[in-house]
């Protein structure tokens, strides 16, 4: 066993050399351990391990390959990860986005108008004309007269009517007054009647004036939702953008100075919407976030970065995590007093 580790051990400090490097540093632990343990282990061992290389030469790079992707810590797994991280974002952006133009549908179908406003007009004219003749004119002995022998002066007049009761609130045209009067036995009667529906007509009115603020209130409310999902859409795939260059320079960085890090995660790079997250040991009120890590990101991303939120012992072990984020040129508290 302890041949195996130290001869694996040597094998692996030299895999920068490919599969050359890795059988020298086999047989050189080989060596060295046989000849700790004895002559004849020696010889055991070597030919063992020579077997074993003639065979690590014959494997093709492929399986290698396959294999690497099932452990840990190499760069194929890495690589799989990735991918499948990448997979999960896109599925989940692509749902939300889904979800988005769900909720711009519905804002459209609130907002769409199914009647044209002339059409619907004319519609509820009719509709109130129709209520007044039957409180009137189906009780009265000349309704055949007036509304088949004269059906085109009766509805004008009727129509006129109406309109003025609906912009001034009763009859203030004289004229028509008096035609109304020569044309209808029991003008008064129908004028009253039509005063009395056009109060219900007005609270109808209001009703529906009502319920189309509140159908573009429901509207603007889905179109904002559909707004906000389709921007978190957006993050998600943003998020998605690998920074791991940027990440190794600034942990090169901050180690050059001899900081302990754990680990840099590189949430956005955008131009004032910089978004990073670090997190080292505690620094027990050195502040060493403010006074050390935020004036050296500032230096490699070119604009002036804060810390936003910091968090110590974020861990149990005694590390602990910081935001650094764009400084903004202005701050503004807002607050309000009242007596």
């Amino acid at each position: 066993m302890s041949l195996l580790a130290f001869s694996g051990l040597l094998g692996g400090l030299l895999r920068e050399g490919r599969k050359i490097g890795v059988a020298i540093g086999l047989l050189i632990g080989t060596l060295l351990m046989g000849l700790y343990m004895g002559e004849q282990t020696l010889w055991l061992t070597l030919n063992e391990s020579l077997i074993a290389i003639f065979f690590f030469f014959l494997t093709p790079k492929m399986l290698f390959t396959k294999i690497s992707k099932y452990i840990p810590g190499t760069v194929e797994h890495a690589t799989v990860q990735q991918d499948y991280a990448k997979r999960l974002r896109d599925v989940t952006a692509s749902r939300v986005e889904q979800f988005s133009h769900v909720f711009q549908h519905l804002a459209q179908s609130f907002l769409s108008q199914p009647v044209v406003a002339d059409e619907e007009k004319e519609r509820y004219t009719d509709i109130f004309l129709s209520q007044v003749t039957e409180k009137t004119c189906q009780v009265c002995f000349k309704k055949e007269q007036c509304w088949e022998s004269k059906f085109d002066d009766t509805y004008r007049l009727m129509k006129e009517l109406f309109q003025t009761i609906e912009v001034h609130g009763e009859i203030k045209k004289p004229h028509l007054f008096g035609e109304w009067a020569k044309h209808c036995v029991k003008s008064q009667k129908v004028i009253e009647a039509m005063e009395q529906e056009f109060e219900q007509y007005k609270t109808h009115l209001l009703y529906k004036k009502k319920m189309t603020e509140s159908r573009r209130l429901v509207a603007d409310q889905l179109s904002g939702v559909s707004q906000v999902m389709n921007n978190f859409a957006r993050e998600i795939q943003r998020e998605g953008e690998a920074h791991h260059v940027q990440e190794q320079q600034v942990l090169d960085a901050l180690e050059g100075l001899g900081l302990s890090i754990r680990y840099v995660e590189i949430i956005s790079l955008d131009e004032g919407n910089v978004d990073i997250e670090i997190s080292q040991p505690m620094c027990h009120g050195r502040d060493e976030c403010s006074k050390v890590v935020a004036p050296l990101i500032s230096e490699i991303v070119g604009e002036n970065i804060m810390v936003a939120k910091k968090e110590c012992e974020f861990y149990s072990d005694g590390y602990c995590k910081m935001s650094l984020c764009s400084a903004k040129t202005f701050k503004i508290a807002t607050g309000i007093s009242s007596a």
